[in-house]
């Protein structure tokens, strides 16, 4: 279903497809659980 998509957007970055796709994926997956501990992180130090 999104395999065009994903091939349209990371043509420029990696040509092969899926090995691409997965990293960009686990790439933001990392960067928004780290932002999400760090703004709970934040909350609890906040209300304590």
């Amino acid at each position: 279903m999104h395999k065009s998509l994903a091939k349209h957007r990371l043509h420029r970055i990696d040509p092969n497809g899926s090995d691409g796709y997965f990293l960009f994926i686990a790439l933001i997956s990392a960067f928004v659980l780290s932002t999400l501990a760090i703004i709970v992180g934040l909350a609890f130090a906040l209300m304590a």
